[in-house]
């Protein structure tokens, strides 16, 4: 399988994913929100034709965290690196160059707006861009994909700010690589974002999530 769906996840264990939306909405209740997103995740993701899907977590956890989901033929990794830059360009750098894979397409596990369409699309995009972007409104990503290995797009980055996908331009276009720009999304972040949720999924189909809004509304 030469086209990878790396998802990078924290394991939804109460207190450890979600502390922003957690202050909320609990820590129980954010914990289950991230396990029903990763798992329609993982269901979008599988849809994928001729793309194998990875989870990715931090090296403090391990994949028996994940045993409750729907994991059963996903393998795990762990990330390496001192911030999320890093993190990514090594996946992307392993697999690339190290493993000779073709296609790498990264997604958060709080962004369900990402769907089996969209990543058969972005593995499309990637014959014909090095590189491809969707960009998070709160100035991040909701995926990054690469079929060049371009690890400077991630260097010197003010991660966690609503400068990231700025800076990440300024990156690829400094090193002349040539990239495609997809409309902005949205991800999970806080309190404000669950709204913005519930109404995306009164027309996307995303089950679990679905069942988790439904009783916390």
């Amino acid at each position: 399988m030469k086209n990878i769906i790396c998802i990078f996840s924290k394991p939804p264990i109460p207190g450890m994913t979600k502390s922003r939306l957690a202050k909320s909405i609990g820590k129980t209740a954010a914990a289950k929100l991230a396990a029903a997103m990763l798992n329609d995740i993982i269901d979008q993701a599988m849809a994928v034709q001729n793309a194998k899907v990875i989870i990715a977590h931090p090296p403090e956890n391990n994949p028996t965290e994940f045993r409750d989901l729907k994991c059963s033929n996903i393998d795990f990794i762990v990330q390496r690196g001192l911030d999320l830059g890093e993190r990514m360009s090594n996946v992307f750098t392993d697999m690339l160059i190290q493993q000779s894979l073709e296609k790498v397409i990264i997604v958060g596990s709080d962004c369900i707006t990402v769907s089996s369409e969209k990543l058969q699309t972005g593995f499309a995009n990637l014959s014909k861009f090095p590189v491809i972007i969707e960009p998070a409104e709160d100035g991040g990503y909701v995926l990054a994909g690469q079929s060049v290995c371009c690890t400077e797009m991630f260097n010197n980055i003010a991660w966690g700010t609503k400068t990231v996908m700025e800076q990440t331009r300024k990156h690829l276009n400094k090193a002349k690589i040539n990239f495609l720009e997809s409309p902005s999304s949205f991800d999970i972040d806080c309190h404000a974002d669950l709204r913005r949720l519930a109404n995306f999924l009164e027309n996307n189909s995303r089950p679990n999530t679905k069942s988790f809004i439904n009783d916390l509304f």
